[in-house]
């Protein structure tokens, strides 16, 4: 599939005369302001880029923001159909450090160092041009009163966000689009202003003024804007190979392009090569909120809202039948004592692992293939499962005998298969 037929945009503003900045400044404080990078003559010097380099800088973008700056994490801003002007002044202030706020200093300025002014102006053309992701549906009642503060401001307090940020939260120009995206990154940015965290004089004098519930209430109401396109709707009709291949690259975001995950300090599972089965009765859990945990609905919950059963089964083959990742190097002493437990259980408390997963943690049916995850993420879900947090019926007794040191082990030599 064509990489730009599924990529996105990101977010800036530079607001000008303080009397209509003001104004505009509630609704920027998602997404933000700051300083330019002409302010700073650390720009590296412009140069020609290839589509090569695009497409490799775009993969690297796309491990937070996701494929097409279609981002899943809450953490992290969509850059789908975001302002162009807007991209292109975050990244230089990113770039030439003008920017400075926790986001920046944890992330974007070390990734930014080395990009020049041909290639900022080349992500912003490919993400301002990719379709913005459908809005998520939060609590009707915080929407409600997010739009009343979007739409009239508060008297004698914050004037209207869409003064600055349109009607629709559309942004223009350097002020940033804001429709869409995730709720958590927005109040983040809000709080980030109030605090002062992020320098914008602006956008400090507006979300100061908001109350904390105000705050999350016109978070609410931006994420919930989507153009007009339902967010849950299941689809209907036949399954396209062209739509399997688009939602693969959506859920690459976290999982990768074959289901290989991206770093091993994510928790994000691997799906390669995990048993169809599994990830059939997975997605229509997470789809059907049977599924409860905190991964479960910080992620999941929404991103499988609009799955029919048709796509759910096409998924699955897909993931299924790629090659399983390598296992990745571990503690050799954690490794041995973890090929132990799973091998051999803990003598009066829990039978061997391999009773229901396999000889080599290779799974079957609903019983999900373990070799080769994640650690952390292994760790993660036994630690859900040994406080209930995450309902599984027989591995609730079983990893709550599991102590901390197991778990860690366990998890080891099943991530060195």
């Amino acid at each position: 599939m064509n990489a730009e037929k599924y990529a996105g945009r990101i977010f800036s503003n530079k607001l000008r005369a303080a009397g209509i900045v003001a104004a505009l400044a509630v609704l920027s404080v998602c997404i933000g302001n700051g300083p330019t990078a002409a302010q700073s003559g650390a720009a590296p010097q412009a140069a020609p880029v290839t589509p090569e380099q695009i497409d490799g800088t775009v993969r690297v973008c796309s491990t937070c923001h996701g494929f097409g700056g279609r981002s899943i994490s809450p953490t992290f801003p969509r850059l789908a159909g975001q302002q162009h002007d807007y991209i292109v002044v975050q990244l230089k202030a990113f770039r030439d450090r003008t920017r400075d706020d926790p986001n920046a200093r944890a992330y974007m300025s070390g990734m930014a160092t080395g990009l020049n002014d041909a290639m900022i102006e080349a992500l912003a053309d490919y993400y301002s041009a990719q379709t913005p992701v459908p809005g998520s549906t939060p609590d009707p009642a915080k929407v409600a009163s997010g739009m009343t503060v979007y739409q009239q401001g508060v008297p004698d307090k914050i004037l209207s966000c869409a003064t600055c940020h349109g009607a629709n939260a559309e942004g223009a120009g350097a002020t940033p689009q804001l429709a869409g995206q995730h709720r958590q990154s927005l109040e983040r940015q809000l709080g980030y202003f109030a605090s002062d965290t992020r320098p914008d004089a602006v956008m400090h004098l507006e979300s100061m003024n908001l109350t904390e519930r105000q705050t999350g209430d016109i978070s609410a109401y931006l994420a919930s804007l989507s153009g007009g396109k339902s967010a849950t709707a299941i689809q209907t009709g036949p399954v396209t190979p062209a739509q399997v291949a688009f939602m693969a690259h959506e859920c690459s975001s976290c999982h990768e392009f074959n289901g290989e995950g991206v770093s091993p300090i994510f928790v994000f599972p691997h799906l390669a090569g995990q048993q169809k089965t599994y990830l059939i009765a997975q997605l229509k859990a997470f789809r059907g909120k049977t599924r409860d945990d905190p991964r479960a609905r910080a992620y999941m919950w929404d991103r499988t809202a609009g799955l029919s059963d048709a796509m759910i089964e096409r998924l699955a083959a897909y993931y299924s039948a790629q090659s399983p990742a390598p296992g990745s190097a571990q503690d050799p002493t954690d490794v041995a004592a973890g090929r132990n437990i799973y091998q051999q259980g803990i003598p009066g408390k829990n039978p061997p692992c391999s009773t229901c997963h396999g000889v080599k943690a290779e799974g079957m049916g609903e019983r999900p293939r373990l070799a080769g995850q994640y650690r952390l993420s292994l760790e993660r879900q036994l630690a859900y499962f040994a406080t209930n947090a995450r309902a599984g019926g027989v591995m609730y007794p079983e990893s709550k005998n599991l102590t901390a040191q197991q778990i860690k082990e366990l998890s080891a030599y099943l991530a060195a298969q």
